[in-house]
């Protein structure tokens, strides 16, 4: 929510012991309301505030789970669609360490190709070259269009200690090609 405030216009509060999003520049779309507070009359509230603004309620990222909850409480009020290009890459850390098996075959020979071709090096990021990944990402972003995913990695940098990321740095050729940053979230999760 924080990296992506910018980008989205992401406006939140709480009340009730419930955390409620809205993301502004996806047309009023809110995120499931978070927390221990009462789903239904979260849900009921932001239904209520939609149809006084004579909009439609949408929300955004909604899991599985969150959709049964939504059904269960409201049947038959929201239409469900999947956005397949919003969707995020869940790996087991042993697939991508190990890249066994036809599935990845293509990545090994890409490695190793890579590998090959030239003299590389990765470290980790940290306070002193930080900035090389600002660089890295003001390249990607030129090149491609990637603004919004810029605007949120700046703000990453930024904020890079007091959010504890991790993350670190590819070198080909004793140049910086390539980063990667990410947060852990639990024990069995890190978001890149």
């Amino acid at each position: 929510m924080f990296l992506w405030k910018d980008v989205f216009d992401v406006s939140f509060c709480i009340c009730d012991d419930t955390l409620f999003r809205c993301y502004q520049k996806l047309d009023l779309a809110y995120s499931f309301p978070l927390g221990d507070g009462d789903k239904k009359k979260a849900i009921d509230l932001l239904l209520r505030e939609s149809h006084d603004k004579g909009k439609k309620l949408k929300f955004t990222g909604i899991t599985e789970d969150e959709m049964h909850i939504m059904e269960n409480l409201f049947p038959g009020v929201f239409d469900f669609i999947e956005v397949r290009d919003s969707f995020n890459y869940i790996y087991n850390v042993s697939d991508l360490a190990e890249l066994c098996g036809k599935k990845y075959h293509s990545k090994r020979n890409f490695i190793s190709r890579f590998e090959k071709s030239y003299d590389w090096s990765y470290e980790g990021i940290t306070s002193e070259n930080l900035n090389l990944c600002r660089g890295i990402s003001k390249r990607w972003s030129d090149a491609h269009g990637y603004v919004d995913e810029e605007i949120a990695l700046n703000c990453a940098f930024d904020n890079f200690e007091e959010l504890g990321l991790l993350g670190g740095i590819l070198y080909a050729n004793h140049v910086p090609i390539a980063f990667t940053i990410g947060e852990k979230l639990n024990d069995e999760v890190f978001d890149v």
